[in-house]
C-alpha cells in the first residue's frame, strides 16, 4: 500500500479480500490502493470503505466464486 491505513482500516481490507478466490486477491489490493492514492486528504474509515465496495462492486467475482464451488450432489441415483 502506498498510503497509510490504521490497524482498523488494514483490518477490514484484509478482511475484505480474505473472501476472495486467493488469485483475486493481489489485483483487489491494488485497485483499493490505487482508489485511495487518488484521494487528497488524509483517510478515514468512510474513505477505506467506499475503496473496498466500490472496488468489489467492480470485480468479477461471482465468476470465480461459482467455479470454485462444489457441485452439489442430486438424489437421483
Amino acid at each position: 500500500m502506498k498510503r497509510s491505513l490504521t490497524q482498523t482500516q488494514a483490518a477490514e481490507l484484509l478482511r475484505a479480500a480474505s473472501v476472495l478466490p486467493p488469485v483475486m486477491r493481489d489485483g483487489f489490493l491494488a485497485a483499493v490502493d490505487a482508489r485511495l492514492c487518488r484521494l487528497p486528504h488524509r483517510l478515514n474509515d468512510g474513505d477505506v470503505q467506499s475503496a473496498i465496495v466500490a472496488t468489489l462492486s467492480t470485480l468479477d467475482v461471482t465468476t470465480h466464486l461459482m467455479c470454485d464451488a462444489q457441485p452439489k450432489e442430486t438424489g437421483d441415483g
